[in-house]
């Protein structure tokens, strides 16, 4: 049975970092403040250096989102990169 529960949790770990990929600036904003160059990133996600640069833009720019195991990867790393860079603080009132 633990299996089982295994399973279900490691799903739904997949599925909170795939829903939880930013929009594309942040995407930009967090690879650039840890100094990661689309090289590094395309090699630590296993593509090209291309399709980080396209993932980094809107569809009505060119973009594409990144699909099946390079999204989960991609999502690990943005997701870590964000608990080390969070977004600075609002100066609104």
């Amino acid at each position: 049975m633990s299996d089982a529960n295994d399973s279900v949790a490691q799903l739904l770990a997949q599925a909170r970092l795939e829903a939880a990929i930013p929009p594309h600036e942040e995407r930009v904003r967090l690879r650039k403040a840890a100094g990661f160059s689309l090289e590094q990133v395309g090699a630590a996600v296993g593509v090209t250096r291309a399709a980080v640069s396209s993932w980094e833009k809107p569809r009505t720019e060119g973009g594409n989102e990144p699909r099946g195991d390079q999204r989960t990867r991609y999502a690990r790393l943005l997701s870590g990169l964000a608990e080390i860079h969070p977004p600075a603080a609002s100066t609104h009132h």
